[in-house]
């Protein structure tokens, strides 16, 4: 069980306060962040290559899909040769 400290009214909005400052810097840094990423340039797409669909958890707030949420993986001759890939690269 967590041990909290017992402070005065004046003492917890000083601390707050702190938090308060920390907690502002985190929004702006992960806003600049998201900026960043979003900022990226696009990956053309070869032949070869087919789209993921995007899970519910990275679709937007308005339930669309972002072009940065689209998730490529290269497509394998057959099930077979994947499944033998994917083991050979589990053993090591």
């Amino acid at each position: 069980m967590t041990n909290h400290k017992v402070l005065s009214h004046n003492e917890w909005i000083d601390a707050r306060k702190v938090l308060l400052a920390k907690e502002k810097e985190f929004t702006r840094l992960r806003d600049e962040l998201t900026r960043q990423r979003q900022d990226l340039p696009w990956e053309k797409i070869e032949k070869g290559r087919q789209k993921l669909s995007a899970s519910k958890h990275s679709l937007g707030q308005e339930g669309k899909q972002s072009g940065s949420d689209a998730i490529y993986i290269e497509a394998k001759p057959s099930y077979k040769a994947a499944a033998a890939e994917t083991h050979t690269r589990c053993q090591g």
